[in-house]
């Protein structure tokens, strides 16, 4: 008995320890939060966006710095463009025409309930497109199918499907340092559209994005996405700017899987009082003034990024209910905590 546990030891696979995964208060942004985002300059140069796989280091520190954009995450529309319903968290990029994304977000899903650009709505409705089921982890896979018919004189119909697949975790280099605990998803896209009534125009629609998502930043940090549209092929990349990401040493060397790894037990946290109405103190030695502290509610709509301070944090103006306040960094647990009146 003594030999096979020592086999069993000496086998045990590294993505086995530190396997990355994401949770809805830690990824999905909350309503007036915004992301800036750089494209770049020449995606032609390009060299793909890596290996999938377990224990991974993509290294993209050579793209060029080029244009920049922002996302601003907005609460939904009514009116006369209004948002589809059960819509509660929306992404608009930069002016009037540039797209929106929207999203209906719980502890336990992200869907995409629709998109539009300019005045052209596109609503998925009972076919909304499964983004994430939580917890996300390596090799989670899910297909959704798109269906949207807009009657009308344009009578717009699409269908086809919508894959998710979570292909590898493991760490990067941006331009501007090393992230560690990223997870990537691949998302492969391809669907059909009929337009117009009486003359109808076909065209085919196939993408394929590789996103990359960091462990406790709302958002992805960055996206390749290949587009292929009646057949022109585009590739568009943009990434996070590094003041809103957790910029860390990457240690680019392999576990040795013969022998046992020590793996660093994390930090509890103390928080008083709780529940509380106006003011909370956490107590974690050690942690510098400038340190950054998340504090979400358990649906993500809400989010609020702060320094440590002297660790008191004024919460009166908060909405009532479950949170979750995280230290910047892998040191310390998160915790929860009730806001009530």
């Amino acid at each position: 008995m003594k030999t096979l546990l020592a086999f069993i030891t000496l086998t045990i696979p590294t993505f086995l320890i530190g396997q990355v995964t994401l949770d809805s208060a830690s990824i999905i942004p909350g309503i007036g939060d915004t992301v800036d985002y750089y494209i770049v300059d020449n995606p032609g140069s390009f060299a793909g966006p890596g290996t999938a796989g377990v224990d991974q280091v993509w290294d993209f520190s050579a793209m060029k710095v080029g244009d920049s954009t922002d996302a601003e995450f907005e609460g939904p529309r009514g009116g006369l463009q209004s948002d589809p319903a059960n819509t509660n968290l929306c992404e608009q990029y930069t002016g009037f025409t540039g797209t929106r994304t929207q999203y209906k977000s719980s502890p336990n899903v992200l869907y995409i309930m629709g998109t539009r650009s300019g005045i052209t709505q596109l609503s998925y409705g009972n076919d909304s497109l499964l983004k994430f089921k939580f917890p996300v982890k390596y090799t989670n896979t899910q297909t959704s199918n798109y269906y949207f018919s807009s009657g009308g004189i344009s009578n717009t119909k699409r269908s086809g499907s919508y894959k998710v697949t979570v292909d590898g975790w493991g760490a990067m280099f941006l331009p501007y340092g090393g992230l560690n605990d990223i997870l990537r998803v691949k998302i492969e896209a391809n669907y059909n559209d009929t337009t117009g009534r009486f003359r109808p125009r076909f065209s085919v629609y196939s993408s394929t994005t590789y996103e990359f998502w960091q462990k406790g930043t709302g958002n992805y940090v960055m996206s390749v996405k290949y587009e292929d549209d009646d057949g022109s092929l585009d590739t568009v990349i943009t990434y996070r700017k590094g003041t809103q990401v957790v910029v860390s040493e990457v240690d680019t060397t392999k576990e040795d899987t013969t022998v046992i790894v020590d793996v660093a037990a994390k930090k509890k946290l103390q928080l008083y009082p709780n529940p509380a109405s106006d003011k909370i103190q956490v107590n974690a030695p050690g942690i510098s003034a400038d340190t950054k502290v998340h504090l979400v509610n358990l649906t993500g709509s809400f989010r609020d990024v702060v320094e440590f301070q002297n660790g008191s944090f004024d919460i009166s103006e908060y909405p009532n209910g479950f949170y979750i306040l995280m230290i910047e960094g892998n040191a310390y647990e998160p915790i929860r905590f009730i806001k009530q009146e």
